[in-house]
């Protein structure tokens, strides 16, 4: 019976889309959200609901797409800490133990300790931008909120090893010594022969 199902007891009777937060359709059994709307009788009560269901796995293949860096990442999650896309859709959801039935996957049972270590930092200091440390590295996070006009308090993790931002700064830096040494190497012999020429 649908009229059980949260997406369905979640509809008000004020006429505006409503969404849900993540969660696993019956069927499938793939993570995704729905978005609804109220029908109403003469009186203003609720007499029905019309709901469409987004499955969740095509924002994950965008952000696998997505080349922030060379090691970077970038995830969605909520305020449940509930993992809403991933680069690897694999990751999304997990297995009950107990049960043997699906869930949703929790930040914390990613395996890179280094995203589970910046999610904790945010989750202490709700800091937007900020670096941490794991295992000798460095890595720099940005966390953007969702627009509010959507009701689920989802939020966009970028965390960018800091060797892969040094990386290229390196990169430049050693052109540049290459380049200098070529143009002191050059103004030498130029020298060389000018003083000779001298002489």
């Amino acid at each position: 019976d649908p009229r059980i199902r949260p997406w369905y007891t979640s509809t008000q009777t004020e006429s505006r889309v409503y969404w849900t937060d993540v969660y696993l359709f019956t069927t499938a059994q793939t993570p995704g959200i729905s978005a609804t709307y109220p029908v109403l009788d003469q009186y203003g009560n609720k007499a029905a609901v019309v709901g469409v269901n987004i499955a969740l796995h095509s924002l994950s293949d965008f952000l696998s797409e997505l080349e922030v860096s060379k090691n970077g990442v970038v995830f969605i999650t909520n305020a449940n800490h509930e993992l809403i896309a991933f680069p690897d859709a694999s990751k999304l959801t997990t297995v009950k133990a107990d049960s043997n039935l699906r869930r949703v996957s929790l930040i914390h049972e990613l395996p890179q300790k280094w995203i589970r270590d910046a999610y904790d930092h945010y989750r202490l200091n709700k800091q937007s931008r900020f670096v941490t440390h794991t295992e000798d590295e460095k890595y720099i996070t940005t966390v953007a909120p969702f627009p509010k006009a959507f009701s689920s308090e989802w939020k966009v993790f970028v965390i960018i090893p800091e060797r892969d931002v040094l990386g290229s700064v390196n990169k430049v830096l050693l052109e540049t010594l290459a380049i200098v040494a070529g143009i002191f190497f050059l103004s030498l012999l130029a020298m060389q022969l000018f003083s000779r020429r001298i002489s």
